[in-house]
């Protein structure tokens, strides 16, 4: 007797070629920004350590896409939209790179 409205305005159909569409758009719009983009840092990862392991050293750099901030405690916009994919990034392709640490400091016990 009752059926569904035949007029609704997203068919599951619909809805999913939507949601196809705005996930490949979401992944195009990262492309040129992670093109664009380079290590920045020197940043501390706390792997390493001088004076009897109290103090952590300046020891990575880390990629940074183009106009996105995404690190531990500093994000901005786009770094919080695109954090999935950056995240991804840096873990399949744009590996963290050892800093050129002090000789000095290397060798303090």
């Amino acid at each position: 007797m009752f059926r569904t409205a035949p007029f609704t305005l997203f068919t599951k159909r619909l809805r999913n070629k939507l949601a196809s569409a705005v996930l490949l758009l979401y992944f195009a719009a990262y492309l040129p920004l992670t093109a664009g983009g380079s290590y920045a840092g020197p940043y501390v990862s706390g792997k390493r350590r001088i004076f009897s392991q109290t103090w952590a050293v300046l020891d990575h750099y880390v990629w940074r896409p183009k106009f996105i901030v995404w690190e531990r405690f500093d994000f901005n916009f786009l770094g919080a939209l695109y954090c999935p994919l950056v995240l991804l990034d840096r873990y399949f392709w744009h590996h963290d790179k050892p800093a050129q640490l002090d000789p000095v400091l290397e060798m303090v016990p």
